[in-house]
């Protein structure tokens, strides 16, 4: 039933909806958004971006639209359960295709035929093909490690990025791998640094809390793990014209953030290395390093400004998920106000609200 589903009136929006699939039969278009995890990323977008363009396909069992996760469509199965197994396909699909999907293995004879049988038989000279056995290959073997982790629409576009790592290590990551949404996560445990980690069984510092990044007896940051963590988190791209020299520069202002300023933040990021280290690279980003030495470090002359952004971003509803993009929008947003006015009309803007 999911299946028809999918093959029929989901993939018809699609082919209307999604570049990659215009023009294409509905066989053909489902064949290449289930062969594509970027064709399928874009698919599952669409379905969060604009659901109403599903409207009248993804309906629950009264026939009304459904949008939500947890609600159990026409078919039996939750939209949430779909799109699991819809990923589950997918990814089986990659693997096989990438690293093979079953083999073929000659079943080894039990006892050799003697001469006098095979010439009672009439085999002489037209010997049967070996028996053979169906096994699976490392695409198999890999997909069956990470099924029980391949439950959500957004790791449609890591499948890549899985194929990468071996089935023992899939199984060693375990619910880890759902810690993880991002390429950049992955692509820091498929380097260099990262496999040495895998090899010896470690998690990415950039999992870890915030704390770590505390020097031992002082409550300020430490430069080098803060570097280390730039580059798995690949934030270069938060900062323009950011070769390595210019990096090291910012991580060096960013890491001499004030005490006073890293005991506001680390209790409303709840430690979480990825939101603190990011919101104060963007911090950086937004003001320039000017306004960051006197808002955000030791000596600071408008170390309140901090004090009232960090209050704002407070305020400002749920935290973002740890993806960079969602961190860069909601981060930036507390800034943006701010950027580009004059020094006087900065504080204005910057003043905390007042009731009445």
């Amino acid at each position: 039933m999911v299946e028809q589903g999918l093959r029929a009136g989901v993939i018809d929006v699609l082919r209307v909806e999604i570049a990659a699939l215009r023009g294409k039969g509905r066989k053909a278009a489902y064949d290449a958004a289930m062969n594509d995890p970027a064709i399928l990323h874009d698919c599952f977008a669409l379905l969060r971006a604009r659901p109403e363009l599903f409207a009248s396909v993804v309906v629950d069992e009264a026939g009304q639209p459904a949008a939500a996760d947890d609600i159990v469509l026409r078919c039996g199965a939750t939209l949430g359960q779909c799109k699991s197994m819809v990923v589950r396909a997918a990814g089986r699909r990659h693997f096989h295709r990438k690293l093979g999907g079953f083999r073929k293995i000659a079943i080894p004879s039990r006892k050799p035929r003697s001469l006098l049988s095979v010439l009672s038989l009439g085999l002489l000279g037209h010997q049967p093909p070996p028996a053979t056995r169906r096994v699976p290959a490392r695409g198999e073997i890999l997909y069956r490690a990470f099924r029980e982790y391949l439950r959500f629409d957004w790791q449609a576009r890591l499948l890549t990025h899985y194929s990468e790592f071996s089935p023992e290590e899939a199984k060693r990551l375990g619910p880890t791998i759902l810690e993880m949404r991002e390429p950049w996560e992955l692509r820091a445990l498929t380097g260099k640094d990262g496999q040495q980690m895998r090899a010896e069984g470690g998690r990415p510092i950039f999992l870890d809390s915030a704390l770590r990044l505390m020097q031992a007896n002082n409550d300020s940051i430490d430069a080098e793990i803060l570097w280390t963590v730039s580059q798995q988190m690949e934030l270069s791209r938060l900062i323009p014209n950011a070769d390595q020299g210019r990096m090291r520069k910012v991580v060096s202002l960013v890491a001499a953030t004030s005490k006073f300023a890293i005991s506001q933040l680390l209790p409303l990021l709840g430690a979480d290395m990825r939101l603190f280290v990011t919101f104060l690279f963007v911090a950086f980003a937004r003001l320039g390093e000017g306004e960051f030495r006197k808002c955000f470090m030791e000596g600071g002359e408008n170390q309140w400004m901090a004090k009232v952004l960090i209050d704002r971003l407070a305020d400002g509803g749920p935290l973002p998920s740890p993806s960079v993009e969602e961190m860069e929008a909601a981060f930036g947003a507390v800034f943006d106000r701010a950027a580009g006015l004059p020094a006087g009309d900065r504080r204005t803007v910057l003043q905390p609200a007042t009731s009445g």
